[in-house]
């Protein structure tokens, strides 16, 4: 068949590691379609790629190592002395009251590569 009489004469080419293959095939039978290209057709017109902004996220879990520390030297503390200290249970208290993670999740936003799907532009 001559490229004029095709339907779709642009042809596209790329290359891929052997275990990026492998992975494409099997989402092209997980789809049940029966051509990888009509399958990466599809994911290049009606997909879309989010990339989210993980950054609160990496603050939070710094946060959580922190109070993970405290917790322990509090623990030594207490396994050593067997006294728990008024002091230590009002610095935990504080630390409840200043670093509720309730609205954390509020700050999780896209990043700025959103990319809307193709078919919002036809």
């Amino acid at each position: 068949m001559s490229q004029e009489n095709r339907k779709r004469p642009i042809q596209l080419k790329f290359r891929v590691t052997q275990e990026e293959h492998d992975f494409i095939m099997e989402k092209v039978k997980l789809a049940g379609m029966q051509y990888y290209g009509d399958y990466l057709r599809e994911q290049a017109i009606k997909g879309y790629v989010i990339e989210l902004d993980y950054s609160p996220l990496k603050g939070i879990a710094r946060e959580i190592g922190y109070i993970g520390r405290s917790i322990n030297q509090i623990a030594k503390r207490i396994n050593t002395t067997h006294t728990i200290y008024k002091e230590d249970l009002e610095e935990i208290q504080a630390w409840m009251k200043r670093n509720s993670l309730i609205g954390f999740t509020n700050q999780m936003k896209p990043g700025p590569r959103l990319q809307a799907p193709a078919s919002a532009f036809l």
